[in-house]
């Protein structure tokens, strides 16, 4: 409501400032015309002599195409006032960046159920095309893993396959290609509404690491899901829930992965949030602990268009690390 009162008011000022402008221009625009003196014609008149029926004819001539020319320009700055701030807010809104670079180096270990310690570095790199009701990105990686050969390196997490361990081995890389596109379908419409924003998503994992090196399954991966979350004031509240279809590589039989995610966050202020994150995957084959892990982040704007967010991660079963760091840096570009 405070919007549209807003809206209205705005509209109505400019609207009354576009008539005074239009009537001082249309004032300036006849410096010729004086006011009548005394005695002498109407202010329209150009003779000199006394008044008389030619002067008052073009008197009423000059006032009719006067009248119109007022109207005119008056229809103008109404046109003017209404369409002229829309389409300033809507350059205003369409101002913003278009593309964004996400690099989030990881670290963690873990034992997985077992004596010998897997220890594993990430550095995905993610490519982000920003459109007004989707987005659209893609996530490169390199990937150093040392482990007995009982881990493999699956959308840039260690996960347990289930093969028996044999010589420890360390190994490094190129990891997979994941592509992912997200629909804005529902935007949070605030409070005291409880509907949340709803973003679908679908997912394809390219096999371009070496499976050889346990970097890679070896097999594409396809996925779809939903993104959510809600806001309440300085608090918001957020999840997904998705379900991904595996590729059995040769001698293998792993199972299809739904997993979810909930999570809430707290804005400590304009620049600094801080959130927390339970987050659940069935495990690959059956008979092993599903992973599910605690993350910790805190999320500081250095500027509009740059963020750092440190996070610790924290395995509560066999199917987990036993613990991770990593953080993210996010640069926004491409302004327009």
């Amino acid at each position: 409501m405070l919007a549209w009162l807003s809206l209205v008011g705005g509209a109505e000022e400019g609207i009354a400032g576009a008539w005074r402008r239009v009537q001082a221009s249309a004032r300036a625009a006849r410096p010729g015309l004086k006011r009548a003196a005394p005695g002498r014609g109407t202010a329209g008149a150009t003779r000199k002599r006394g008044p008389g029926p030619g002067v008052e004819l073009e008197s009423r001539v000059f006032a009719r195409s006067s009248a119109v020319s007022r109207t005119l320009f008056g229809i103008w700055a109404v046109i003017a006032a209404f369409l002229l701030p829309v389409r300033a807010g809507a350059e205003e809104e369409e101002e913003r960046e278009h593309f964004q670079l996400k690099l989030s180096p990881s670290y963690d270990e873990g034992g997985f159920g077992t004596s010998e310690t897997t220890r594993t570095f990430v550095v995905p790199l993610t490519v982000r095309y920003l459109g007004e009701k989707f987005d659209v990105a893609a996530t490169f990686s390199f990937v150093r893993i040392d482990s007995p050969g009982d881990v493999v390196i699956l959308e840039g997490t260690p996960t347990p396959t289930g093969r028996v361990p044999g010589a420890r081995r360390v190994d490094s890389g190129f990891g997979d290609i994941v592509l992912k596109g997200r629909y804005f379908l529902i935007e949070d419409p605030g409070l005291p509404s409880p509907v949340p924003s709803i973003v679908p998503f679908v997912k394809l994992k390219i096999p371009t690491g070496d499976a050889s090196k346990n970097l890679s399954t070896g097999e594409p991966d396809w996925g779809f899901g939903v993104e959510w979350d809600k806001t309440f004031g300085r608090w918001i509240v957020f999840g997904d829930a998705s379900y991904t279809v595996i590729g059995d590589p040769e001698g293998s039989d792993f199972r299809n992965r739904p997993a979810a995610s909930i999570g809430a966050g707290y804005k400590i202020s304009d620049l600094v949030t801080v959130s927390g994150l339970l987050d659940w995957r069935r495990a690959l084959v059956a008979r092993r602990d599903d992973p599910l892990e605690l993350l910790w982040l805190a999320t500081f704007r250095i500027t509009r268009t740059f963020a750092v967010t440190p996070n610790v991660l924290v395995g509560l079963t066999n199917g987990s690390p036993d613990w991770g760091i990593g953080i993210e840096l996010s640069y926004k570009f491409g302004r327009w």
